[in-house]
């Protein structure tokens, strides 16, 4: 794999399971070391700072205690009613008291996705990597999401892998993987018109 992104970016992962999406994000947050090559974060060597960088993980972290306390997990300077504010950004401010369960078991897929974007809001970052942050969202909630993300993370640069091409369809630039390489690149209106692997998986999901 061999990319660039500008600042403030939007990047799209697809592909089939195992084509190494999520191996991708890891290594960009910084979680997976590369066998070989590098990641350079601003022209310097190394992925980008754990402080700028929100990553958000197909199947979050959620902790048997409140939902705005899970939102505003680990903590630190927040300001005042921020954490209702990005509940109420992503459609969980009415359940803000509620208590979630040992690791989320009192709220659904969709709600625990939720709330691990309601807690990347917090933080505020330059980087946002979402590993298929909408796959458990209906279609009108997924919109919604993902119309938020364009607003709320402004100027940030995000990259989002889902193997749901509707999630990336308006992304500035489309990686398409397959066994962990970039089989095809660009835009949604031109991958189709080249007619080949995201062409395909689009018809697939169509029908």
């Amino acid at each position: 794999v061999s990319l660039t992104l500008r600042p403030g970016a939007r990047a799209g992962l697809v592909g089939p399971s195992g084509s190494g999406k999520s191996t991708l994000l890891r290594v960009l947050a910084g979680y997976c070391v590369p066998q070989a090559g590098e990641i350079m974060t601003d022209g310097v060597p190394g992925p980008a700072r754990r402080a700028e960088t929100a990553f958000i993980a197909q199947t979050p972290g959620i902790f048997n205690e409140t939902v705005a306390y899970n939102a505003g997990f680990p903590g630190g300077e927040v300001e005042p009613g921020a954490v209702e504010a990005a509940l109420a950004r992503v459609g969980l401010a009415p359940l803000k008291d509620r208590v979630a369960g040992e690791g989320g078991a009192q709220l659904s897929g969709g709600e625990r996705q939720r709330v691990a974007i309601a807690r990347a809001l917090l933080r505020r970052p330059r980087l946002v990597l979402a590993d298929e942050l909408t796959s458990a969202l209906d279609p009108e909630t997924e919109g919604r999401v993902l119309a938020e993300l364009e607003t709320a993370f402004a100027g940030a640069t995000l990259v989002l892998a889902s193997h749901r091409l509707r999630a990336v369809r308006d992304m500035d630039l489309i990686l398409v993987l397959s066994e962990g390489q970039v089989v095809e690149i660009g835009t949604h209106d031109a991958l189709l018109a080249r007619d080949g692997v995201y062409a395909s998986l689009r018809a697939a999901q169509e029908g």
